[in-house]
């Protein structure tokens, strides 16, 4: 609830007259570094609902798996990836501050609190990304793209599609399901209801009769709204 008041706390000041520089590299550090940019998006949407701006949501596809994790941890980044958060001659090590300012502002406790990173200029992290993401094979390749969603499901669950195939996406029942829309057809790496599923960790016993249904699962139609 802090970080939601915070945002549109800075938001509406981004919208007056005396919005600043500086509150404007904040938005765009809780924006691009929050572990939450649903909340952050809801806050910015409901601030621009009250003000007479206007926002627009635009899904950004540039941003490939390994970009995402340059702006914001690099642990799960190949080792190749590392110098550019860490080298002193790395061309966005600025945007990796050793020391920074913590807004405390109604926290309690110090992991309530919300960094106050520097902007990521995202042209400048892009084209520092480029050269190495040209250089990726093999498996790197693969996990830097775009996926398919999964969903599991038990294949006696009341919003288990009937008989779900590779070739035709069939919609999920929101009423059988909790409330889950979409679409969902089944994926090339399931395993038929019934059959035996080896064991991926070593020592491990398989399943002798699976019972899971892996799907892949596609969002509802996306629309764009615009706030006035």
């Amino acid at each position: 609830m802090h970080r939601l008041h915070a945002i549109s706390s800075i938001w509406e000041s981004l919208t007056s007259r005396s919005s600043s520089e500086r509150h404007l590299g904040r938005l765009n550090s809780l924006w691009v570094y929050s572990l939450q940019p649903g909340t952050v998006a809801v806050a910015a949407v409901a601030a621009a609902a009250r003000s007479s701006c206007s926002l627009k949501l635009v899904l950004n596809d540039r941003w490939m798996c390994f970009v995402r994790s340059c702006s914001a941890s690099g642990h799960a980044l190949p080792k190749e990836f590392h110098a550019l958060m860490t080298d002193p001659s790395s061309p966005i090590i600025d945007f990796y501050p050793e020391n920074f300012d913590v807004d405390m502002d109604g926290c309690q406790q110090a992991w309530q609190g919300v960094a106050l990173l520097p902007f990521i200029d995202e042209r400048r992290l892009l084209d520092a990304i480029e050269p190495l993401e040209n250089r990726l094979t093999g498996e790197l390749l693969h996990r830097n793209s775009h996926g398919d969603a999964r969903l599991l499901m038990h294949a006696a669950h009341r919003g288990a599609p009937a008989s779900p195939t590779l070739d035709e996406a069939v919609p999920l029942d929101p009423a059988a399901s909790g409330g889950l829309h979409g679409t969902v057809k089944l994926a090339p790496e399931a395993v038929p209801i019934g059959s035996r599923f080896p064991s991926p960790i070593k020592y491990l016993q398989p399943i002798p009769q699976n019972q899971v249904l892996v799907l892949k699962y596609f969002n509802p139609m996306r629309q764009v709204r615009r706030f006035r």
